[in-house]
């Protein structure tokens, strides 16, 4: 005799699939798949300290098929860290403005590059978007020629009377700075991206690899930087070109080296 409520329950997860879902990015680390993700939020009752009960949603909750739940070829069940990506018509409404969003709108974009890529996870506690540093969706800048990745260290002297005459050498704070030359396009995104932030004293992260940063192994200098250098080369008979240079500035993400894993 057929399961009849297990065949409902089939039937009704199709259903939802079909009719009731919209596509998402399920991201874990560097790997990710487009899926269909129905979508809903847990209601939460709270005592409200009078006597009385406090409705309040919390969780963005997000129901997948299991079967569709393949990364790197296998199939896999949900981890801690993993990123879900969605879109809601977002991308029209960004406005470029200072400061944060109000909560219930649309995220503000500083230098430009939200239109472009957007990632967002829903904190429940402040009922706002965040962008997430753990799930970058990175863009490669193509409009660049020579790139160079200046890494110092300040020195201090320790030198004492049991160093037999030598003088004794200590690494202090570490310095970095990141130069590159463009072409002149105020039609390219990346230009316009990186003028933009170094007129309006904005921020930007940048990841400076060996390799493409897709690929296990690459490694570089990550870290959020402001731009200290743009300036305009017009040579006799070359393309006009700007020199760029950025340094990492104050984050709450310090500068890192990473290694794609």
């Amino acid at each position: 005799m057929p399961d009849l409520l297990q065949t409902g329950f089939d039937w009704l997860a199709d259903q939802l699939k079909t009719h009731a879902s919209r596509q998402v990015v399920y991201r874990r680390g560097l790997q990710q798949i487009v899926v269909q993700a129905t979508v809903g939020r847990t209601l939460l009752k709270l005592d409200d300290g009078y006597g009385g009960v406090r409705m309040e949603w919390t969780d963005r909750d997000f129901l997948v098929h299991a079967a569709d739940l393949v990364l790197g070829g296998s199939p896999t069940l949900p981890e801690r860290g993993d990123l879900i990506r969605e879109t809601q018509g977002t991308k029209t409404s960004i406005r470029k403005r200072k400061g944060t969003s109000p909560p219930g709108l649309p995220p503000y974009s500083h230098v430009g590059l939200l239109w472009k890529f957007i990632l967002f996870a829903y904190d429940p506690q402040r009922k706002s978007v965040v962008i997430t540093y753990a799930g970058p969706v990175w863009n490669e800048i193509k409009n660049v020629k020579d790139v160079t990745l200046s890494l110092e260290a300040g020195e201090a002297d320790v030198t004492t009377r049991g160093n037999a005459g030598w003088r004794a050498t200590v690494a202090t704070l570490k310095d970095g700075s990141i130069e590159f030359e463009m072409v002149w396009d105020t039609a390219d995104d990346d230009f316009g991206a990186i003028r933009d932030a170094f007129l309006n004293r904005g921020a930007m992260e940048f990841a400076v690899m060996d390799g493409d940063i897709a690929i296990s192994g690459s490694q570089g200098l990550r870290a959020t930087c402001m731009v200290t250098n743009f300036s305009r080369n017009e040579a006799l008979e070359e393309a006009i070109t700007v020199s760029v240079t950025v340094k990492p500035t104050y984050s709450v993400n310090p500068p890192a080296w990473v290694i794609v894993p």
